[in-house]
């Protein structure tokens, strides 16, 4: 929140974890809210000194919670502080990433918003699973099952296990073989590579990561950015729309005022009238993505499009340049 302090502007945003935070939604707005945080011992002693109960060394879980008419503080079970939300809105901004389950299922709650593991969910687990299993093949290497071929046949007790670094004496005609698993050391060999690639082109690949040994034609370098954005502008598109919504709420804040107000660091603050924030506008961000690589993909197709495309075109379609006019 936006609130005043000794006549200086003072811009009061907290990032919270969705994790530990939960709201409602009525028709058009935000009707409650509340996040949890942890308070040590003397931040509860110094914010709410009233405060009757008692707070482990681990400190004591804190929530804030709001609607359109107050706001209340939980320490534990027990109401620390309330008052009443004057602004007549619920004061947060709530965004999700339009990416991950998008069914009905029993879990889909569970999966909304994913944006990060929703291509490669199911991988993951997998490529976990599989990296044990291989860890324990590699054991299998000095540690593994043996065979004791012998006259006795399945009847015979086999010697004492070899341990590792151990020489065992034996008869010219005795034998201790190892069990082969090569095949199976070969299919998880395999099998990783493939979920390995899986998991690269639903995340990011050593070209994103510039960590590839040979250079890429710069139209491949553009299908791969092409392929990439699916996954990475819809989160870029989220954070956008989060800011947007910050600076539609902090504006109303600010107006609230209803005078000049000082902005800036110690020392270098200046003073700003409201009165530009008066009128119809609106207030809007827009995030591009920019690689040297790509660059270099579409400064090639330029050279070739200057032929049939007007420069506008050029500037704006193919050089994909934020102020094409300037």
């Amino acid at each position: 929140m936006f609130r005043m302090k000794n006549s200086v502007l003072v811009p009061d945003i907290i990032p919270i974890d969705t994790r530990f935070s939960a709201y409602e939604t009525d028709d058009d707005e935000i009707a409650l809210a509340g996040y949890q945080t942890i308070k040590s011992k003397a931040m509860v002693e110094r914010q709410y000194p009233n405060y009757k109960g008692t707070v482990g060394s681990e400190g004591i879980k804190c929530w804030d919670l709001w609607d359109k008419k107050v706001n209340e503080i939980w320490l534990g079970d027990i109401k620390a502080d309330e008052q009443p939300n004057k602004d007549g809105y619920v004061p947060f901004v709530f965004r999700t990433v339009s990416l991950g389950s998008m069914l009905q299922d029993a879990d889909a709650l569970s999966h909304w918003g994913e944006s990060i593991f929703f291509l490669i969910r199911h991988l993951i687990p997998e490529y976990n699973r599989l990296l044990s299993i291989m860890q324990t093949i590699n054991m299998q290497a000095p540690l593994g099952a043996k065979q004791y071929p012998n006259e006795g046949g399945k009847g015979a007790t086999p010697p004492d296990y070899p341990e590792i670094m151990t020489v065992t004496s034996m008869g010219k005609e005795d034998r201790i073989l190892p069990i082969d698993i090569q095949d199976i050391q070969r299919s998880a060999v395999t099998l990783l590579s493939t979920i390995g690639l899986l998991v690269q082109e639903g995340s990011k690949s050593s070209v994103n990561l510039g960590s590839l040994n040979f250079p890429l034609a710069g139209v491949t370098l553009l299908e791969i950015e092409e392929g990439q954005e699916q996954v990475f502008l819809p989160r870029l598109d989220a954070k956008a729309w989060l800011n947007q919504g910050l600076a539609e709420m902090f504006t109303k804040q600010v107006i609230k005022i209803g005078k000049p107000v000082e902005l800036g660091r110690s020392g270098h603050k200046q003073t700003f009238d409201l009165g530009v924030l008066k009128g119809q506008y609106e207030t809007t961000y827009k995030y591009r993505r920019k690689s040297p690589k790509t660059d270099i993909g579409r400064i090639t197709m330029a050279n070739q499009a200057r032929e049939w495309y007007p420069p506008d075109y050029i500037y704006e379609k193919v050089l994909e340049v934020e102020d094409p006019a300037g």
